[in-house]
């Protein structure tokens, strides 16, 4: 089984319809959404909606958790605040309903799930270097790990006689006696400099992780924020205004998505089965309307 494991959408529909296209390519089992879903970008209710029609399991992400009033909006700066009030504005009751029964955690025999840590989860704090991921490591005896929630992806591995170290985002398979703790990034706002959305596909029968990019069109997200009036400038502009237009428009043109990618991804049907895993939160194939109609 072969599970595509995204995060930090933030409401950025061309950066989510590029990676659903890839996962579809990819020819993945199933999409798990390891959270922040809203928060940042333009287009909650529609990508809401979307990540919840295609995806097969959900974990809660702090902006995820503000909109619904699971986490104090006082730990966001001014700017954050003000866009989780609109936010908040373009959803209706069903999405806030939808985020109450969010877990923040998962747990499966060998793997582990959370958007941000694993010891307290409800804490949401960062995970950046090796002496920050050993509270996690300590929490939980699964030998993968995975979260979202830095913007950051790459793998921090503790080692078998207990030293950890960093890698950079690179494919790899479990080594005996190791254990991972494996970031995946973000597919709405990368922070690393790349500008194209990432995620990661888990293999299972493999034991094995590999990191993809995907190109999608900022130009339109850029113009998308404008329409929508919000204050926002995700960092992943610093990078792309970098770009000559050239550049930006090439990067984007060379990942040839499959026209009919989408729609054959809404047309499946069959709803994965997530071994190991508490199948309360399956939530694969399913209708939510979330819009409140003051934008969508």
């Amino acid at each position: 089984m072969r599970y595509a494991l995204v995060s930090d959408i933030h409401a950025n529909e061309q950066a989510w319809e590029a990676v659903l296209a890839d996962t579809v390519k990819a020819g993945v089992d199933g999409i798990i959404c390891l959270g922040d879903i809203v928060g940042y970008g333009p287009r909650p209710a529609r990508v809401l909606e979307s990540v919840y029609e295609h995806t097969d399991m959900f974990l809660l992400g702090n902006h995820d958790a503000v909109t619904c009033g699971r986490f104090d909006s006082d730990c966001f700066n001014d700017e954050a605040r003000e866009i989780i009030e609109w936010t908040g504005r373009q959803l209706n009751e069903s999405a806030i309903d939808f985020f109450n029964q969010v877990p923040m955690m998962i747990l499966g025999d060998t793997f582990a799930l959370s958007h941000a840590e694993f010891a307290v989860p409800e804490r949401f704090d960062y995970i950046y270097d090796p002496a920050e991921a050993m509270e996690s490591f300590r929490a939980v005896e699964q030998q993968f790990l995975f979260c979202g929630h830095t913007h950051f992806p790459g793998t921090i591995r503790l080692l078998p006689d207990g030293r950890s170290d960093y890698r950079k985002p690179a494919d790899f398979k479990m080594e005996e006696g190791f254990r991972y703790l494996v970031n995946v990034g973000s597919v709405g706002d990368p922070r690393n400099g790349d500008t194209r959305a990432s995620y990661v596909i888990y293999d299972l029968d493999q034991e094995s992780v590999d990191f993809r990019n995907v190109p999608f069109d900022i130009e339109a997200y850029r113009l998308d924020i404008e329409w929508a009036g919000i204050p926002t400038k995700p960092i992943l502009f610093d990078y792309a205004d970098a770009l000559t237009p050239v550049e930006a428009v090439t990067q984007v043109r060379e990942f040839h998505v499959d026209e009919d990618a989408v729609a054959r991804a809404t047309a499946a049907e069959d709803a994965v089965a997530l071994q190991r895993i508490d199948a309360s939160g399956l939530q694969s194939r399913r209708k939510l309307v979330v819009s409140a109609g003051t934008m969508g």
